[in-house]
């Protein structure tokens, strides 16, 4: 089954919205010219994307690009709710128009340091239950598909840029997580960070929100809540553990192995990694050259 734009989209319309509740036999796998962003609203059952199976349940988005083969199922008699978002990319920026892919799609959204993100060969994006305040946004936006009051396709083009960013954003931080990894992404992302631009410098709190599409005040909380630890006393374990290493595999001073895990303030420093070890910076050279 092949849906075109011109058969879902009404006339001068970029961006569709639609309320889809499963009915047996109604809907079959099926493909489409357009972009759609589907987020489950209630139930429990399958994703058929192309040759694989998923499992979905409430809260799950999926962005699926033109041409994917794809249909939902519910899990036995249970009922299934979504609602589409379908749109075609040149409503972003009309550069995009006959893109098939999500790569330029996000990029167009990030173009001023699109490159630190990995977006290569990307075709499509699934999220399990991973953001956070969509559910309000999606039926805000039936709200306005509905009404289609002057400027609905305007205010859905804002809708779907957030949208969008959402995505990238959750999709960017997910994909941080190593697989088997029991730390969550934002850890991950501020470990690169410190390796990338060494502990001798001072962490950029605005870069590292910026690479989170986070606000600085937001990122830290959202650290916490994730790792369990404030972003300052994650960084500052980093930096002990950092001097912890070169107190045993150097013999540079203790003074110069402070500054080069940027912790400037000898006193601050001492006490800090007294507090965490038990002992001086000396003591635990010592101790630990001797085994």
């Amino acid at each position: 089954m092949f849906f075109s734009y011109k058969d879902i989209f009404r006339e001068n319309e970029k961006i569709a919205m639609r309320y889809s509740i499963w009915v047996p036999g109604k809907l079959e796998v099926h493909t489409h010219d357009f972009f759609e962003i589907a987020y489950i609203v209630k139930g429990n059952g399958y994703h058929f994307l192309d040759t694989s199976k998923h499992t979905i349940r409430t809260g799950d988005l999926f962005l699926l690009t033109p041409d994917s083969k794809h249909n939902f199922r519910p899990d036995g008699g249970s009922e299934l709710e979504w609602i589409n978002c379908m749109f075609l990319p040149d409503v972003i920026d009309p550069g995009l128009i006959g893109i098939t892919g999500t790569t330029d799609l996000l990029k167009s959204l990030i173009f001023f340091d699109s490159f630190k993100y990995d977006t290569t060969n990307l075709s499509g994006i699934e999220l399990l239950s991973s953001i956070e305040d969509l559910n309000k946004i999606f039926k805000d936006m039936i709200k306005e598909y509905d009404k289609r009051l002057a400027g609905y396709q305007d205010a859905l083009k804002n809708y779907l840029q957030i949208l969008l960013i959402k995505i990238f954003r959750a999709y960017y931080v997910q994909s941080m997580q190593p697989e088997g990894s029991d730390q969550p992404g934002l850890t991950n992302l501020v470990t690169a960070y410190l390796n990338d631009f060494s502990l001798r410098h001072n962490v950029n709190i605005n870069e590292l929100a910026r690479q989170a599409f986070y606000s600085p005040q937001y990122f830290r909380k959202r650290f916490r809540n994730e790792s369990g630890v404030t972003l300052a006393s994650f960084i500052r374990q980093k930096r002990l553990d950092a001097a912890c290493e070169l107190l045993v595999d150097t013999d540079s001073s203790v003074n110069c192995i402070m500054e080069q895990v940027g912790m400037n303030d000898a006193k601050s420093f001492y006490a800090a990694f007294s507090k965490e070890k038990g002992m001086t910076p000396a003591q635990y050279r010592a101790k630990f050259r001797q085994q």
